[in-house]
């Protein structure tokens, strides 16, 4: 069919089309997925109470935002994850890179062969068996488009949002029985693998798909591919590829780990948080819910946008006109509260957090008087008052240590894993904790500390390592 005439008489390639060309950028993250879902499946995508796979991995796009999936979707920065985790010798050996643009490769310095990648989307690839027959106009023209493409705004997959677009290329590799490297993918739920999907022919037009148990047993499923004629046999390094596939995905609720066998050696291909974008239907239907009901969404899950409870999401809006706290859950939808309150009912408790570990926080007060500047106070985790100020003066009167102060030190915590630096606010209203905002930039680090010996301990707490394949 003519791509012209299909953009006009099917709505989900339009959809799809629009939606690459940026179109539904201003679009947030869940209407968009309310409708693509609405598009792929025919109902109404449920985020207040998701059951199947498919609606469990829309919620994780929304609400499971942990920063360290933007390393591990990283072609290049999970290099060092992976081997600080299994080992070196899992990764496919680099032969050249990172640049920034197609421009900085000198082709001289490259093998006869090679594979180069963007290191920030999926697809972004050129297969090079010899090099005096490499098409550069052709390369330049793919990597330049890739490089250009956020890949974030397809299908709201938010670890891929900030990931910088490079270029690497790896080692060619084959393993001289098959034209296109066979792919085991462990579909992996709390550090549990469960599911294995082998493919054969990967992004060919004769590409077919299997399941397995996880003791290799095929499986009646398949869902945007047909089963392969002759499936794979149970590979020797099954026990070895189930205990790494373990080891990646461990913390997480779900992650496909994406591995090969080359020589009958297993190499790790990528990281996938969403597998097919929770956009492909399974056949049987009843996969999606035995797979949904594998995937546990707790308190823990999360760490971008609220936090979790009894699988709402909840944040605070204070409206200008009404000047009246209201309470919204995932979908939007105002929670009534017994009260309206005023602005200056609300009393903002502030939680600095240094990966996973709270060491201090602060109490704003007065922060809606017209009359009175605003006051911050600060404390220890017991509760201390400390000796400084930080852009504002302490109060006359002392706050009063909250019911829910060790309530909110735990969530800061969970909240702030895998982040080095972190302010992480809520708000207490009737005895209730209430999320308000994750900071990462505390004043933006423009604000002196008095006395200023205050600032170097603060910067004592922060643990500079290795973030995004740099070396700090």
């Amino acid at each position: 069919m003519n791509k012209y005439f299909r953009f006009i008489i099917n709505k989900q390639f339009r959809f799809e089309i629009l939606a690459a060309k940026g179109f539904y950028n201003k679009m947030s993250d869940q209407k968009f997925l309310e409708k693509k879902y609405y598009m792929k499946f025919g109902k109404k995508l449920e985020l207040h109470n998701p059951q199947t796979f498919n609606e469990k991995l829309q919620w994780l796009k929304l609400y499971d935002r942990n920063q360290l999936y933007t390393t591990l979707v990283d072609k290049y920065a999970v290099r060092e994850y992976i081997k600080e985790k299994i080992g070196e010798e899992y990764l496919i050996p680099l032969v050249g890179g990172p640049w920034k643009s197609f421009d900085e490769i000198d082709f001289n310095m490259l093998p006869n062969q090679f594979v180069l990648k963007c290191t920030h989307d999926s697809g972004g690839l050129i297969i090079c068996k010899d090099k005096s027959k490499l098409d550069i106009k052709t390369a330049r023209k793919k990597i330049n488009k890739c490089l250009r493409n956020n890949y974030y705004w397809g299908n709201r997959e938010w670890p891929y949002k900030n990931v910088p677009p490079q270029i690497i290329a790896e080692k060619y590799m084959t393993d001289g029985n098959n034209n296109f490297l066979p792919v085991y993918k462990f579909f992996c739920f709390n550090g549990e693998p469960k599911i294995i999907q082998t493919i054969q022919n990967d992004k060919q037009p004769n590409e077919s798909i299997d399941y397995f148990s996880i003791d290799w047993k095929l499986l009646k499923l398949r869902q945007n591919f047909p089963n392969s004629e002759k499936p794979f046999e149970r590979p020797e390094q099954l026990s070895a590829m189930v205990e790494i596939a373990r080891v990646l995905s461990k913390g997480k609720s779900f992650v496909r780990v994406d591995l090969y066998i080359i020589n009958n050696e297993v190499k790790f291909s990528e990281h996938t948080f969403y597998s097919d974008s929770g956009t492909e239907k399974f056949k049987p239907e009843n996969w999606d819910t035995k797979l949904g009901e594998w995937i546990k969404l707790s308190e823990e899950t999360g760490g971008g946008d609220g936090v979790i409870l009894n699988k709402l999401v909840y944040g605070v809006r204070i409206t200008e006109k009404q000047k009246q706290e209201i309470l919204f859950n995932s979908n939007g939808d105002v929670v009534e509260i017994n009260e309206p309150l005023t602005i200056s009912d609300l009393t903002d408790y502030k939680f600095f957090s240094f990966n996973g570990t709270t060491k201090a926080m602060f109490i704003a007060t007065d922060r809606a008087s017209t009359t009175e500047e605003t006051k911050f106070d600060f404390f220890d985790m017991e509760f201390n008052h400390l000796p400084f100020t930080n852009g504002h003066p302490n109060a006359d009167k002392m706050p009063i240590c909250p019911s829910t102060f060790t309530h909110m030190k735990e969530l800061a915590g969970r909240l702030s894993k895998g982040i080095p630096q972190a302010r992480i606010d809520f708000y207490d209203i009737d005895g209730k904790v209430y999320f308000g905002e994750i900071t990462l930039f505390h004043w933006s680090g423009m604000v002196p500390f008095e006395p200023d010996e205050w600032d170097k301990t603060f910067g004592d707490w922060i643990e500079l390592k290795r973030y995004n394949g740099v070396e700090r």
